[in-house]
């Protein structure tokens, strides 16, 4: 068996997942990567050698939680049982092999 990578392909860090069954009854599952947006600044206080981050004011307002959708994948259930049991399979080999 040979692989192959087009051009443009792309490596994503993911935490999450969302989807469900289409119409047609695949699965669709959207990976996204989910972070807090960068504030746009931040104040520091110097307090003897150390830098701290100043305890009241704009590091006080809450930021919203983002999204980022990376990629999309749809395949039938039989397939995705079948991902589902090679990445057991993998996390458990991590385990043995980290002995976690």
């Amino acid at each position: 068996m040979t692989y192959s990578k087009p051009e443009d392909y792309k490596l994503h860090y993911i935490n999450g997942a969302y989807g469900g069954l289409t119409h047609r009854g695949d699965l669709i599952c959207n990976f996204f990567f989910e972070y807090k947006e960068l504030p746009e600044e931040e104040e520091h206080i110097i307090e003897g050698d150390q830098l701290k981050l100043k305890p009241e004011g704009i590091n006080t307002v809450p930021r919203e939680v983002l999204r980022e959708m990376k990629t999309g994948v749809i395949m039938t259930p039989d397939q995705a049982e079948k991902l589902a049991s090679w990445l057991t399979e993998k996390v458990a080999e991590f385990k043995k092999d980290f002995e976690i």
